[in-house]
This record gives structure tokens, sequence and C-alpha cells, in this order.
């Protein structure tokens, strides 16, 4: 996010009691402030300035989403390989290219760009992955945003961390994860909530038969569908739900989503 560096003022200087703020920014949009029966100003988190923003056009979104993952070794050879296609490049875009094309270093880039008929289909750049090189398909327009976005965000889902570890995936997910087209992602606090919700708040529910109380012991899909359907039925869920302003049910919301696009880009 751009900001003017004129448009800094320290909290102190104001007088602002920072934790006061934040905490009710957690729990409503914006925080309108009076002085003399008279609204002065308007506070809102940064999160908020950022999801005003328009979004990325879809070429400059297709680029740095995959050159990002790229450079962070999160595509697999296996998916590659099927990018070099065009029956996948049509199935998953909907795009009459391959969206990968692997460099031949005999040829000039400049050839290797254009198609039969001498147009060009490819990016100036190459992407390297397992000790080759590639060219990114050029051809993005606004209808291919969104099979764009959910073939990324599954690759994402997808991509372990080295611990190994599915919660620390979910919390990477979390972190890239745009509560909607064009709004910002979610900011630190929700994602350390939604996780530590996952994590232990099912071990307060009453009347309930699951196999795990820890939702990040879940890496099956319809085990957790199951399980996700008797915890909301649980007798006490809703006054769990409600301590937490909501936050137990949405996690599992997110978890859902988490573990419907792993199931993807694993098939």
């Amino acid at each position: 996010m751009d900001i003017n560096i004129k448009h800094i003022v320290p909290a102190k200087d104001l007088s602002l009691d920072v934790p006061l703020i934040q905490n009710r920014l957690a729990t409503q949009e914006k925080i309108v402030v009076f002085e003399d029966n008279t609204p002065q100003f308007v506070i809102i988190p940064i999160s908020a300035a950022v999801a005003n923003r328009q979004p990325m056009k879809v070429g400059e979104y297709v680029q740095t989403a995959t050159k990002e993952l790229f450079a962070n070794r999160a595509i697999s050879k296996e998916e590659i390989t099927k990018l070099l296609t065009l029956e996948y490049s049509k199935s998953i875009f909907n795009i009459p290219f391959p969206i990968l094309k692997e460099v031949d270093s005999n040829k000039p880039l400049t050839e290797q760009k254009r198609d039969t008929k001498g147009y060009n289909r490819y990016y100036n750049f190459t992407l390297t992955a397992y000790g080759k090189q590639y060219l990114l398909c050029s051809q993005w327009f606004e209808p291919h945003y969104d099979s764009f976005e959910t073939w990324y965000l599954a690759i994402k889902a997808n991509a372990r961390p080295i611990d190994g570890s599915i919660e620390s995936a979910f919390r990477i997910w979390m972190e890239t994860r745009a509560k909607k087209r064009g709004e910002g992602v979610y900011e630190a606090k929700t994602i350390e909530s939604y996780t530590w919700n996952l994590r232990s708040c099912a071990t307060k529910l009453t009347n309930v038969s699951i196999l795990h109380t820890n939702m990040f012991e879940y890496e099956s899909l319809p085990a957790f569908l199951k399980d996700m359907e008797s915890i909301q039925n649980a007798t006490n869920f809703e006054e769990i739900d409600l301590e937490g302003h909501r936050a137990f049910s949405n996690a599992l919301k997110r978890y859902k989503e988490f573990l419907e696009e792993r199931e993807f880009a694993q098939n």
C-alpha cells in the first residue's frame, strides 16, 4: 500500500489509545469520532483502506502470482507438466494456448514467444524450475480472472511448508486469501484467532461424537465435513460460537475451503 509520508502522524501526537482503538476495530468496521456532538473524522484499519483499492488487472495478477509460485518452489513438476499442455489450459483456464512453454536454448526468445502465425502469445521473461526455463502465456483477459485465482489459491493451499504441518499450511493459505475479490487479505490477528479456534474450541463442546477435537488433525475433506456437521449440531455450539464473536464458525468455513482447494490441487 502506498502511503504519503505527509499523512503519517505518531499516535502519541494525537493522544490516541492505540490498544483501545485496535480492540474496537476488531468488532466494528470503523470508529466515528465526535466532538461537540459533531462527527469530526473516521478511523478505519489499513486493511479496509487496502480493500478499497481497485484489484490488479488480470495480466498483472497472473504475472505476479506465477512468479511468486516459481520463486517459492510452490509448484510441482507434475503441475508444470500439465501447464505445458493445451488440453489442461483449455479445461482449467479456457485459454487456447499452453500456459507454459519450455524454452529451447537454441532458438531466440523473440521467435519462441510467437505462435505459428507470428503473433506474440507469451511474455518476454522466463520462469525457472527444476533446471529448466519456461515462458508464460500472455493471453489473459478479465473473464479469466476467477479461473486463474481458483487455480492459484489451490496451488498455494497444497504447498506444504517445510515443517510439514497442515496448521502452518493453513496459516500460509490464510495470509494470501482475500475476503472477497479485490478486498484485502486477512489480518494476522484474525489468522491467529481462527487458528486457535480450530485447534481448541471443539474441546468445549458437549454431547458430540467426533474423531478429533483439534481440527488440524483432519486432512481428509469427507471426514471433516461429517464431523463439522456434528460440531454445528452440538448442544452448546451456538453459545461457544457467540462467545468468540462467531470466530469458530467462520474458522470452520475457512478450513473447509482450505481442504477443498487442497483436494482440487491434488486431483
